[in-house]
């Protein structure tokens, strides 16, 4: 991305990430079970326990997916959205990173998500590059919420 569009949408995501999990309509209950059941269908189709959230934001998929996966590694662009992700349980690392370019080995990952995010990207062909890059042969991409016609 660009940093014009970089900047954006860290000014725009540090704004709003201390009352993100509150007002955003992601959180309410019946979205969280409806995404919910679709990470429980991803997990039974993958390979093996490791998932990467690509702009993981303050956590929305690491949340509903902690108790499915062996590991969660979440990357953002923004601090203040990564400084609300529930880590406590020691199998969730969060890292500043560019989503297009993750500081991950080829092959590392069984399941890579990306929820709500990658309309906010400039280029999204970086984003499924990156992606297939650190999938592991066999592995499983959950793409979710794309309001954009491309997707």
């Amino acid at each position: 991305m660009t940093r014009p569009v970089i900047d954006a949408n860290i000014e725009v995501h540090s704004r709003m990430a201390a009352t993100y999990n509150t007002s955003e309509p992601h959180f309410r209950p019946e979205n969280q079970a409806k995404v919910r059941e679709r990470l429980e269908t991803v997990r039974r189709r993958a390979p093996g326990g490791l998932m990467l959230d690509l702009g993981c934001g303050t956590g929305f998929l690491i949340h509903l997916g902690i108790d499915l996966f062996d590991e969660i590694q979440g990357v953002d662009i923004t601090q203040a959205m990564i400084d609300q992700v529930d880590t406590s349980t020691g199998r969730v690392h969060v890292q500043l990173s560019p989503a297009e370019k993750t500081p991950f080995d080829d092959e590392s990952f069984d399941v890579v998500t990306a929820y709500s995010f990658i309309h906010h990207t400039e280029d999204y062909s970086l984003i499924l590059k990156e992606a297939a890059r650190v999938l592991k042969p066999g592995g499983i991409l959950y793409v979710d919420l794309e309001p954009n016609r491309r997707f």
